[in-house]
């Protein structure tokens, strides 16, 4: 006998669905966003509308509702609903939008025709990612440069190590900190001898000096 697999019926879905949302809070048209003047688009000497826009049908999400010009794409007003501050509504950066309008008014100007909105979002991310490519190029540039002047910096290491004497990386000093004291007088008194035999060959230098380990020897 096959095993029969039970499938809940589309309605007990569909209700499940439903039941499982919560409604969205209510809008708080106290507190409406109206156009940015700074968007170059809201200007009435601004190509296309020149102020006189043609607003869209408002959509809508979990924080709030906004409508936009058809044509331009410039955001007229944005409701926040209760609960929510409505300060991270997506925008683009104002410099972007001046020069993709400014683009789409060179390619469509001289053919009569006028953008919308898809087509300016469509300008606007092609000018976002032109600029993130060049900021990228930019970066990969400096840590070129940066990563050939470490490699100057190696071989001028590696040619300074390789003409060097051996033994020059340890210095007096730090030998000296690893004698004992015996070991130190020791030394202090085999210069101290070496410096009086230099004096006396420099005030006779036909004296034959006899070391003192020899002793008196008769013959």
């Amino acid at each position: 006998l096959k095993p029969v697999k039970f499938k809940f019926p589309k309605y007990l879905l569909v209700t499940r669905l439903h039941m499982s949302r919560k409604p969205p809070a209510p809008l708080d048209h106290s507190r409406e966003i109206v156009v940015d003047p700074r968007d170059i688009r809201s200007q009435t000497t601004s190509w296309p509308c020149f102020g006189k826009h043609v607003s869209s049908n408002p959509k809508s999400n979990g924080y709030g509702q906004w409508r936009t010009c058809e044509i331009c794409g410039v955001r007229l007003s944005y409701v926040p609903r209760a609960g929510y501050q409505g300060k991270s509504a997506a925008q683009a950066c104002h410099k972007t939008v001046e020069l993709a309008m400014k683009q789409l008014r060179q390619d469509l100007e001289p053919c009569g025709r006028f953008p919308t909105m898809d087509l300016v979002e469509t300008m606007i991310q092609i000018i976002t990612d032109e600029s993130k490519i060049v900021a990228t190029e930019s970066t990969l540039k400096r840590l070129k440069s940066h990563v050939d002047t470490l490699k100057q910096t190696y071989a001028d290491q590696m040619k300074s190590d390789t003409q060097a004497p051996k033994g020059s990386s340890t210095s007096p000093t730090d030998v000296w900190r690893f004698l004992s004291e015996q070991e130190k007088s020791k030394l202090m008194e085999i210069a101290m001898e070496r410096h009086k035999e230099e004096e006396l060959m420099k005030s006779d230098p036909e004296l034959e000096l006899v070391p003192a380990s020899a002793g008196n020897k008769t013959e």
